[in-house]
């Protein structure tokens, strides 16, 4: 019997050894996409092999090779493919682990080790899409048109109120220095590694180094995550700096019995993060909610910091209150602004689109499991005063803002990274609290989980390449139909009709308006800016002009179209005089 068991525990190492070695070529592109099923059968290994205990090393041996014969088998009778090299690679590399030593790391800080090799890796795979991610995408060129109208003095159209400022002072830095596109994107490099740094400030300060560690990786390993990290986008930088209030605030309250003056801490973090993102606001009104319910005593008892933080944290949104009421009138005006454009087929909509993408767009394999963590955590521990202040101090913002942001708008995956990186804390927090219990049931669901990760960075990994190389495909018509009409304009004011306004703006350095359907040709071709004026249209592109729309502005052009070839064809139509 017990020879059996060490079969099958080898069996299970020797799964585990392939999938790991699978998940890493994934992460450094040997290979460009995986079988989900994989790493699946993997987390079942995973938890087979650390349920079962330990036998004879010789039949554990055995039941790792007999892993590694079946991928040669299948390899010569079906083909060599990653799948098999997988299973023969991990297989050696378990059975040397069986025979060197099966001792994990126990100590916190060799998980924070590993947390950073894996980091790392992350580094490796998104540096190059950053640096060779390709045109700028709308809302990507949406912020860098008015950062190019602060140095150039060139049109801003496809900017509008509600893209916070700070995006596009970040923008001007990069292009007053020289720089492109890819100094553009890199503030979602730093910022996805300044989440994982924050998650994991976050972890250790509730509970321990290995749930900051783990936590850390947990958050950034979602397929959505690391695509928006390839991208010049206000959702991540803005998250990380939430996270960062969230650190100073457990660091004042939840560590110490009064508050102190440190907490102006809050104040840069906070700046920042709403002048990156308008919509950080609500964020921030949720941390102070949960800050005045669980601490209303302490602060009763030390007023000073919260009122100095409250005082000139309304002073820091004097600039912002200007501005909005230069354009709309009132001091809140952007903030409304923002509120009504909202997009939703229903109100509710967004709710149901988190349900959905909590699968696997916005967390990977891990979303699903870290969400019924928490909540598992709430109910098991919420008779423990401490684990119940740390839950709610998590659990409370993230819930609210995932139901506010439900009801008002649609829903995608970039708007809750702040709220996503507050649940998983506490769904990991549950998990390592149950294992540190000595819970053994929890110890293969541990394993498991383990792998699955694992896989989901492997994964993702897989997806960002293939999503970036598809956005660049995507955009590159656009800035090249930009280039054709710069060319064509010379040194002359233009203006451009398309459905691509930012990009168009940017690139061409030409103001654009929106084609509107139904809209008098005549009419629309008129409000264009400048002597020089032209359509631009993409193939299979949304919201162009169709039918007898289309038909009316190709009458008033000066002749047929140059043709720009591509993945997808562009044209560029020059209106006649």
């Amino acid at each position: 019997m017990a020879q059996s068991r060490s079969l099958i525990r080898g069996a299970a190492i020797g799964v585990v050894g392939g999938v790991l070695v699978f998940a890493a070529a994934l992460l450094i592109g040997l290979v460009s996409s995986g079988s989900r099923p994989v790493f699946l059968v993997g987390a079942i290994a995973g938890a087979v092999f650390a349920f079962i205990p330990g036998g004879d090393r010789r039949f554990e041996a055995a039941g790792v090779l007999v892993i590694g014969v079946g991928g040669v088998v299948s390899g010569l009778i079906s083909g060599w493919g990653w799948l098999e090299y997988s299973a023969v690679l991990g297989s050696v590399l378990a059975v040397g682990w069986l025979f060197t030593g099966e001792r994990l790391p126990n100590d916190h800080w060799a998980w924070f080790r590993w947390g950073g090799v894996l980091l790392l890796l992350l580094v490796y795979v998104l540096l190059p899409q950053v640096i060779d991610g390709g045109t700028l995408g709308h809302d990507e060129a949406a912020y860098a048109v008015k950062a190019k109208s602060w140095l150039d003095g060139t049109p801003e159209t496809g900017w509008a109120p509600h893209r916070a400022t700070g995006m596009s002072v970040y923008g001007y830095l990069v292009l007053a220095a020289g720089g492109a596109e890819p100094g553009l994107r890199m503030i979602g490099l730093v910022s996805v590694l300044g989440l994982a740094a924050g998650v994991w400030a976050l972890g250790r300060r509730l509970a321990n180094p290995r749930v900051g560690a783990l936590a850390a990786v947990a958050v950034v390993a979602g397929p959505s995550m690391l695509r928006r990290a390839t991208e010049y986008l206000s959702d991540l930088p803005a998250a990380t700096l939430l996270v960062l209030c969230m650190v100073v605030v457990w660091k004042e309250f939840g560590d110490r019995d009064r508050p102190t003056y440190r907490l102006l801490w809050l104040l840069p973090l906070s700046w920042a993060a709403f002048y990156l993102r308008y919509q950080s606001i609500l964020s921030l009104a949720l941390i102070a909610l949960v800050m005045v319910v669980l601490w209303w005593r302490k602060i009763r008892e030390r007023p000073g910091p919260v009122l100095a933080v409250a005082v000139v944290g309304l002073l820091g949104l004097i600039p912002h209150a200007v501005e909005a009421m230069q354009l709309t009138g009132k001091p809140w005006g952007i903030l409304t602004f923002t509120g009504e454009i909202a997009e939703r087929a229903y109100v509710g909509e967004g709710i149901f689109d988190y349900l959905s993408l909590l699968i696997w767009p916005l967390a990977g394999f891990i979303g699903p499991i870290a969400v019924v963590a928490a909540l598992g955590g709430v109910v098991a521990y919420w008779r423990d005063s401490l684990m119940r202040e740390r839950f709610l101090f998590l659990l409370v913002p993230a819930v609210l803002q995932v139901l506010a942001l439900g009801l008002l708008s649609h829903g995608e995956a970039r708007f809750v990274f702040f709220p996503l990186a507050l649940i998983v804390v506490a769904g990991v927090m549950a998990a390592d609290r149950w294992i540190s219990e000595g819970r053994t049931a929890v110890a293969p669901v541990a394993w498991g989980l383990a792998i699955l990760l694992i896989g989901s960075m492997g994964l993702s990994a897989g997806t960002v390449r293939r999503a970036v190389e598809n956005r660049a495909l995507v955009n590159l018509p656009m800035e090249l139909a930009a280039i054709e009409v710069r060319s064509q304009a010379g040194s002359e004011t233009c203006g451009v009709l398309t459905t691509f306004t930012p990009q168009v703006t940017y690139y061409s350095e030409c103001s654009s308006l929106p084609y509107l359907a139904g809209e008098d040709p005549g009419t629309a071709v008129a409000l264009l800016e400048g002597p020089k004026r032209f359509m631009v249209l993409v193939e299979d592109g949304r919201r162009q002009p169709e039918g007898d729309d289309l038909d009316g502005l190709v009458a008033l052009t000066a002749g047929p179209p140059v043709t720009i070839p591509g993945a997808l064809d562009s044209y560029v139509y020059l209106f006649a005089d």
